[in-house]
């Protein structure tokens, strides 16, 4: 495992959920800095950057680590679109109650043809 390899995968993280450093950080707390030392291969992240990066975006440490899945692969974890990732960080972000509108509202979208609906969206 070299820092080099690990700052690449925290990269293809922070793209795959079309984050800035910034905003990636601020996800993280932590700095835009931090953020550029990890993807440059200067500094080797942390436990707790680690933790949070798992509890953030459910990333593989194995995978970032080593390059190989649980599974043995060596692909990377799924990327949202931006779609998905602003769609998901709406749902983190929202009270409890909102949490229970917006599975409940999934699940009848899911479940029932929606007009105007394409075989890409059902």
């Amino acid at each position: 495992m070299s820092k080099l390899d690990v700052g690449m995968r925290v990269q293809d993280i922070r793209k795959s959920v079309a984050l800035n450093l910034r905003d990636f950080a601020g996800r993280l707390s932590t700095s835009a800095g931090r953020i550029s030392e990890i993807e440059s291969g200067k500094t080797m992240p942390g436990g707790d950057f680690l933790l949070r990066l798992h509890a953030e975006f459910a990333v593989d440490l194995n995978w970032l680590l080593t390059g190989a899945s649980a599974d043995g692969s060596f692909a990377p974890p799924s990327a949202l679109t931006p779609e998905e990732s602003a769609l998901l960080d709406n749902f983190r972000h929202s009270p409890p109650a909102a949490r229970q509108a917006l599975k409940t509202t999934s699940d009848l979208f899911a479940k029932h043809d929606c007009p105007g609906a394409t075989a890409e969206s059902a």
